[in-house]
């Protein structure tokens, strides 16, 4: 019979991530990860993996800002080399719904001739007028690149 001081059910992101952590925080705790299927096939495969810093209240940004600062150090630690650095572009008629949410001093203000070199095909004489477009930073990593490399890592421990 298996023994473990922890189960982590599900190896997709949050499950391979949970159980990483648990080896950081415990050395030398035995984690048990049980997944139905392939480790990163569920919901995994089909995330895009943008990472924003944005939430909607005080607790989801905290929540948010652990989770961004957890997978920089992770990616650290372990040498990761998933993912890159790619720009996002926030359309909003209100600039502060977003800078509310916003988690960082990233966001700039973009003119029109700008968000014309970020969208080339967009039509800027038929784009509504009101529009603002903040331009920000974000990483992208799509799900299942990122759950192999946490898989391969998470073997290692």
């Amino acid at each position: 019979m298996l023994r473990s001081w922890l189960v982590v059910v599900g190896g997709g992101i949050s499950g391979l991530y949970t159980a990483l952590e648990a080896k950081r925080r415990a050395l030398g705790a035995s984690v048990a990860l049980i997944e139905r299927a392939s480790v990163g096939s569920g919901a995994t495969a089909y995330a895009p993996g943008i990472q924003v810093a944005f939430g909607r209240d005080a607790i989801e940004r905290d929540l948010v800002r652990r989770g961004l600062d957890g997978w920089r150090r992770t990616f650290r630690e372990h040498g990761i080399q998933v993912g890159r650095q790619c720009d996002l572009l926030w359309m909003t008629r209100d600039p502060n719904d977003v800078l509310k949410g916003h988690l960082s001093d990233s966001l700039n203000a973009v003119d029109t001739c700008t968000l014309g070199s970020y969208l080339p095909s967009l039509l800027l004489d038929s784009a509504p007028t009101d529009l603002v477009a903040l331009a920000d930073r974000a990483m992208y990593t799509p799900g299942a690149v990122l759950a192999a490399a946490l898989r391969t890592h998470l073997e290692g421990l």
